[in-house]
């Protein structure tokens, strides 16, 4: 990982034969704390939902 802690590589994807048919590229972004500053969770977002809200079944929409 360099310092900025972004990494990228691309990785080919092998076929059932065992020859490569494509590939794929994989971006990775580390994010971490900022140093030196306190978390404080005072506001947390079940403040701004309401008591029994019922949750969404999306399911399975088709291909």
């Amino acid at each position: 990982l360099t310092d900025n802690k972004h990494l990228s590589r691309t990785v080919p994807i092998i076929g059932l034969k065992h020859n490569p048919i494509g590939q794929i590229k994989i971006d990775i972004l580390l994010i971490t704390p900022l140093k030196g500053i306190q978390q404080k969770f005072l506001v947390t977002p079940s403040k701004y939902w309401r008591e029994g809200r019922r949750p969404v079944n999306v399911g399975h929409r088709g291909l």
